[in-house]
């Protein structure tokens, strides 16, 4: 029987909820529409909001946990987030279907 992988200290902490996981829509440095659900403190994700920069970098801001082309992350994504972190993307985001812009990769 396989074992399973022990969550790191990362893991746990978000399960705590304690510091939140945000979802981002923004372009990457060639202007390819991507997502990003970074983990950061409330006052990080203002500032990245807030940013007048064309081209953001999430990582600046916080831990990217997972991301992907297009605007919402694909079933495979969505699977790893709700098994680690408690993430029910379908119940926390409420992005229309024919927005749906991945492959599933």
């Amino acid at each position: 029987m396989a074992k399973a992988k022990e969550s790191s200290f990362s893991d746990k902490v978000i399960r705590t909820g304690d510091v939140p996981i945000h979802f981002i829509v923004c372009r990457d440095s060639n202007n390819h529409i991507v997502y990003y659900f970074l983990r950061c403190p409330e006052q990080k994700i203002k500032r990245l909001r807030d940013s007048s920069d064309k081209v953001v970098k999430p990582q600046d801001y916080g831990i990217v946990v997972a991301s992907g082309f297009g605007r919402v992350p694909s079933k495979a994504v969505k699977r790893l987030l709700r098994e680690r972190y408690n993430y029910d993307f379908d119940v926390l985001n409420d992005i229309p279907e024919e927005e749906y812009e991945y492959s599933e990769a």
